[in-house]
């Protein structure tokens, strides 16, 4: 691996130094484009590992328990419930029940234009 990396450290020197101008990455004074795709990979892949090595670092610091950490449980409070409020609810919905039975088995106060005769 540092073999490698040498190798590609190398290789980036020698293009970035073809140029006998001051400004090596001057475009105009020399378009070479296998240099700029390997400035393209060379990029891509430092950003890689840069993610790759935040990735792992969150990942350990998730699992150790240390990120994301909320206040210790607050103790329940248990409200009562109004048992007045809630009859009167549950008896409102009762009716509401009722009289829905109640539309459901009259007749329609509307003629039907599929069924009408003709």
């Amino acid at each position: 691996m540092i073999i490698m990396l040498h190798t590609l450290i190398t290789k980036l020197q020698g293009y970035f130094h073809r140029g006998e101008s001051a400004n090596a990455f001057a475009y105009a004074s020399e378009r070479n484009p296998y240099r700029d795709w390997n400035i393209i990979i060379a990029v891509f892949a430092v950003l890689a590992v840069l993610v790759a090595g935040w990735s792992f670092y969150m990942y350990q610091k998730i699992s150790r328990g240390e990120a994301f950490v909320s206040e210790k449980a607050r103790e329940a409070v248990v409200e009562s419930v109004d048992k007045v409020a809630l009859r009167e609810v549950i008896s409102e919905y009762g009716e509401r029940a009722k009289r829905l039975q109640e539309l459901r088995r009259a007749p329609l106060p509307f003629v039907d234009p599929s069924r009408s005769a003709r």
